[in-house]
């Protein structure tokens, strides 16, 4: 998705590139993320739905917020 949009602004990534900055980048932007406090007059709601993996049951948590974006998926 991070191709397809910087694509549509004229600027060309290839899939590598992006994956090695997820990698390098991806778990520090998460952690502050989480740790900004909400503002005010926001919402969220969290989905949960069980999926089967190699046969194991497995909780799949999803945070949307109000405008459908979502903040966070846990396994």
């Amino acid at each position: 998705m991070v191709e397809e949009m910087l694509a549509a602004r004229g600027t060309e990534v290839r899939h590598e590139t992006v994956r090695r900055r997820t990698e390098k980048f991806g778990r520090e932007f998460a952690n502050r993320i989480r740790q900004r406090p909400p503002r005010s007059g926001d919402w969220w709601h969290l989905e949960g739905v069980v999926i089967t993996i190699a046969r194991k049951k497995r909780w799949l948590w999803g945070a949307v917020d109000q405008g459908g974006f979502v903040l966070d998926i846990l396994l």
